[in-house]
């Protein structure tokens, strides 16, 4: 760094309800420089070997086009991925009677979906071609960026979306694939510590395709 500068290390402390026995100090590195803003450097000491990292809870890749033309990759913190596989059965009754009646297989269901995400930007790539595509404008097919829809044309506009929850041991993580995904409800909201959206929709198939990682 040129300029005047500082550096210094500070130290940090674990909250005393969540003690570490594997660390035994943790401090922060500071360089401050007039021309260059800051730098931070976290130094761990303790029995590293004995760390354990925590994984995020997992990521979910969506895809455009039959070949998956364009994707992307968003890290789910929130871990809140739902879906509902329903099974549509017929009760035919004998004049009122369940006892002398029977049941039939109804029509197939499609398999309802959910899930949320964090963000900072709505839009990127279409702003400005240099920025990276963000999560509102893939789900929302955003029209400046071209793109296409997993299912023939003419038919509602699909995505494939490829979750991929993490396994705490790191040793059977899934992948989760929906295939023909379409938009039922979009809902943003900004908070005080982070801005969701919530996606709800329906892949147009009876059940995920499920897979070890």
């Amino acid at each position: 760094m040129s300029g005047p500068e500082n550096s210094r290390r500070l130290s940090l402390f674990c909250h005393p309800d969540t003690p570490a026995r594997a660390v035994w100090s943790v401090a922060v590195d500071v360089d401050l420089s007039f021309e260059e803003g800051f730098a931070l450097r976290f130094v761990v000491e303790g029995e590293i070997g004995a760390v354990v990292l925590p994984q995020g809870d997992g990521e979910l890749v969506i895809k455009s086009g039959t070949g998956g033309t364009v994707s992307l990759t968003v890290i789910l913190d929130e871990g809140d991925l739902t879906w509902t596989e329903r099974t549509r059965t017929l009760e035919i009754k004998d004049r009122g009677s369940i006892a002398a009646g029977h049941t039939r297989r109804g029509d197939e269901e499609s398999v309802a979906v959910s899930f949320t995400a964090k963000w900072t930007q709505l839009i990127g790539a279409a702003a400005n071609p240099a920025d990276p595509l963000q999560l509102y404008e893939m789900l929302t097919f955003h029209p400046d960026l071209g793109l296409e829809s997993t299912s023939p044309a003419g038919q509602q506009q699909t995505l494939t979306f490829e979750f991929t929850v993490m396994d705490p041991a790191g040793q059977a993580s899934e992948r989760i694939t929906f295939q023909k995904v379409y938009r039922e409800s979009l809902t943003m909201s900004e908070g005080p510590e982070c801005n969701l959206i919530a996606f709800s929709g329906r892949a147009f198939q009876i059940r995920p395709t499920v897979s070890r990682v």
